[in-house]
């Protein structure tokens, strides 16, 4: 059993190689034993981020180095995907804003209890938020509410970066998804995969702001619009499908 961790990096030489080495350091200490790799996901930096994964690589043989010309989570995720060899495969943040004790927790429940996709949400009881900004915890929770009212869904949370999908599950909802290149790909990930009947467990994490003063207040309510419009055409895009009618 394999695992590959997928990070979606833009001009991170300040958080890159403090995220890859407490996520080897979490990996030799985790109490359920499994192989795993590493995939660096370079989409756009001009910083020092290509330098320094590839300082990083001559130090360790389970790490990949993926360089794209353009920027976008989405897109990242979906490159580092196809050449990633793991069972299980997903993405996390850089800079391990959810705790990397949840990392355990997502492979029990996809080895042990079959499911098909854990999603972890920063909105389920026992979930704990640090040093978030109220505006973004209230931008952040109107989404979540206009998405599941306009799709019907009952997810607590789509955008948090801590996403693992059974690798076959992955790859068909790659070939089923739009190519949108930003966050909502991952988003729709989620959804489609409800859609076509796959099992998604949400798990409580603990989540830490590192990002409060960052450019993406001054975004957020540009984000939300892309969000939304990317909702609504989910929506319309399969209205008529025969295998998820009856969801939308």
């Amino acid at each position: 059993m394999k695992i590959s961790v997928i990070f979606p990096v833009l001009n991170e030489e300040n958080r890159l190689e403090i995220g890859i080495l407490k996520t080897i350091e979490y990996f030799k200490h985790i109490s359920y034993k499994i192989n795993y790799e590493i995939i660096i996901v370079d989409n756009g930096s001009v910083d020092r981020t290509e330098e320094l994964s590839k300082s990083i690589l001559k130090k360790y043989n389970n790490i990949i180095y993926l360089k794209l010309k353009e920027k976008g989570v989405g897109l990242a995720f979906r490159e580092g995907a196809k050449v990633s060899s793991g069972d299980i495969v997903g993405y996390m943040d850089i800079d391990i804003s959810t705790d990397l004790n949840a990392m355990e927790i997502t492979i029990r429940e996809i080895v042990e209890n079959n499911f098909d996709i854990v999603n972890s949400s920063r909105y389920l009881p026992n979930s704990k938020i640090i040093g978030r900004p109220l505006f973004r915890t209230i931008t952040s929770k109107a989404n979540i509410y206009l998405i599941n009212r306009i799709l019907k869904l009952t997810f607590t949370d789509y955008m948090c970066g801590f996403k693992f999908f059974k690798r076959e599950v992955l790859m068909r909802l790659i070939e089923l998804c739009s190519d949108e290149k930003g966050w909502f790909f991952c988003a729709e990930l989620l959804i489609v995969g409800h859609y076509i009947g796959k099992t998604v467990k949400e798990i409580p994490v603990n989540w830490i702001d590192e990002r409060s003063n960052s450019k993406v207040d001054s975004q957020i309510i540009k984000l939300s619009f892309n969000y939304l419009k990317n909702v609504l055409k989910l929506k319309s895009r399969y209205r008529n499908k025969d295998d998820i009618s009856n969801y939308v």
